[in-house]
């Protein structure tokens, strides 16, 4: 999958989502799936029933979150930009914030996951006003 510009054309680069909503409860429901063997697959049928009968090694990290290890699911991720920004989700610190918005920088996905996973672990604080968001610390 890609992402398209404003204009509807492909920009080439792969599509970076999280799960499909509700699969996973809690902050787990951030965990990005990165590009690989078996991640289209995986969204598709998460997208389609929900937690799947067999993860795949795409899945790795979301079914140990899934089974509570987050130890195990923590050990499975390496030094990519996803992997990354999931270590942010999966145990939020300020230096896990510090990098997973290094890892992010110029990505406007990749930033939103960064910066929700951010407020939903009290890491940031955001106040709403009338023309969108700001990020107060």
């Amino acid at each position: 999958m890609t992402d398209t510009d404003r204009t509807g054309e492909p920009m080439n680069q792969p599509l970076v989502r999280p799960q499909p909503l509700g699969v996973l409860d809690g902050t787990a429901g951030l965990l990005l799936v990165p590009p690989g063997d078996g991640a289209v697959e995986l969204l598709t049928a998460m997208a389609e029933l929900g937690r799947p009968d067999d993860w795949g090694a795409a899945g790795a990290v979301l079914a140990a979150t899934e089974h509570d290890d987050i130890d195990a699911a923590l050990a499975m991720l390496g030094d990519g930009v996803d992997d990354v920004i999931n270590r942010l989700v999966l145990l939020p610190t300020p230096e896990h914030l510090e990098a997973a918005l290094a890892a992010a920088a110029g990505d406007r996905l990749r930033t939103a996951v960064v910066a929700a996973a951010a407020y939903v672990s009290n890491l940031s604080e955001f106040t709403v006003e009338p023309l969108g968001a700001r990020r107060v610390v």
